[in-house]
């Protein structure tokens, strides 16, 4: 028997392995086929003396999340994204993503293409036994995804 779509919706997936492979995104993008996904992960606070802010940006603790922009990420569901904080006078990072290797680029290339953003949360020194963030910066991030999930409209236009 054929499988069925998904019903319409919003869905929250934990994904594996993206470090092997972005492999636990790949089948969840798949299996669910979405219009716009929004990855969430961690990403370098460049705030510590191990990282080059000349490289990576200006991403601090405690300063929100970070909204990604770049060719993997669709410039209407960023710049959605870009206006809420300004409504909801939340702090908020930067980043130019400029490579693929997040499970926002396997959403992004599912199927037909999928308009997809990135939420990270920063994280001082990641890949270490003393790995560090801010819980409000979580907070906010979650804030800031439910705010954009409210804001969709069945109707948006996401070809860019």
């Amino acid at each position: 028997m054929p499988r069925q779509p998904p019903a319409c919706g919003v869905y929250a997936v934990s994904t594996v392995q993206e470090e092997l492979g972005l492999r636990g995104a790949r089948t969840s993008a798949f299996g669910i086929d979405p219009q716009i996904g929004v990855a969430v992960d961690v990403t370098h606070a460049t705030d510590c003396p191990t990282i080059e802010k000349k490289e990576e940006g200006d991403v601090r603790l405690g300063r929100g999340p970070v909204i990604h922009r770049g060719p993997n990420m669709n410039r209407r569901s960023s710049s959605g994204s870009s206006r809420l904080p300004t409504s909801t006078k939340s702090p908020i990072n930067w980043r130019p993503r400029p490579k693929h290797g997040t499970d926002a680029n396997a959403i992004q290339i599912n199927r037909a293409g999928v308009a997809t953003g990135l939420i990270s949360i920063p994280n001082r020194y990641m890949h270490s036994p003393v790995e560090m963030i801010s819980l409000e910066d979580i907070d906010r991030a979650a804030d800031l995804l439910a705010r954009f999930a409210q804001g969709l409209d069945a109707e948006v236009e996401l070809i860019p």
